[in-house]
């Protein structure tokens, strides 16, 4: 049997074709239809939908990856590329995009906040709704480090103050430690803040940014950051 590729858990591939522990499935024995077959398949029961939306309907289905793709762009480690490409295929086919990708980044849950990431990104420059993404930087979030990762690539103006300033009255580590290494001008309140994070929040923050360029690369998607 073969480890499981998704990122914390400790579960083997079985001859099934399954994590014997998380339940996902293998990428390379399921991975082989292109990205406007799987936006264009029939749902199965997702383990997470978010009615608010529905172009993004594919991105929280188990089937027929065997995993959400949300849990590819967690840690963007393995087939980056097929998710960043779905992700895309879905924002293409969108009505309203702007507020469908909005209605992902207002989200208190981290699995849609993950999918507006990466769909602000996709969206081109004059789309991208910014103040919305700074919203959700400003907030605490489980994704804290690939939200301002996705903030400090689309640059909004005046974001670091901003979201600092937040990150301070909330006082939360995780996200000072993924500000610090995203920023070169830091505050000592903020770095004092960002030596607290026991969860790697600033190697959170940097694998995520390095990766999506990789998984924008190599999934073809044009990219202006």
């Amino acid at each position: 049997m073969t480890s499981c590729q998704v990122a914390g858990c400790w579960g083997e591939i079985d001859s099934t074709g399954f994590c014997n522990v998380c339940g996902s499935a293998d990428w390379d024995a399921r991975v082989g239809r292109g990205a406007e077959d799987l936006v264009a398949a029939p749902l199965s029961k997702p383990p997470y939908s978010h009615p608010g939306s529905p172009a993004f309907a594919p991105t929280f289905d188990r089937e027929p990856l065997g995993v959400g793709i949300y849990l590819v762009l967690l840690n963007l480690s393995g087939h980056g590329a097929d998710a960043v490409r779905i992700v895309a295929a879905c924002y293409q086919k969108a009505e309203h995009r702007r507020t469908q990708v909005e209605r992902l980044l207002l989200s208190h849950d981290w699995r849609p906040q993950l999918v507006g990431c990466v769909a602000t990104l996709v969206a081109e420059r004059s789309d991208r709704p910014l103040g919305v993404l700074i919203g959700a930087a400003r907030r605490s979030s489980w994704v804290s480090p690939q939200i301002l990762a996705t903030v400090s690539l689309a640059t909004p103006p005046g974001w670091e103050v901003q979201i600092e300033e937040a990150i301070l009255e909330r006082q939360d580590p995780k996200a000072a430690a993924a500000l610090v290494h995203l920023r070169t001008g830091r505050s000592p309140e903020l770095v004092a803040l960002a030596q607290q994070d026991t969860d790697g929040g600033g190697e959170i923050a940097r694998h995520w940014r390095d990766h999506i360029k990789v998984a924008f690369d190599g999934a073809g998607v044009t990219r202006d950051w």
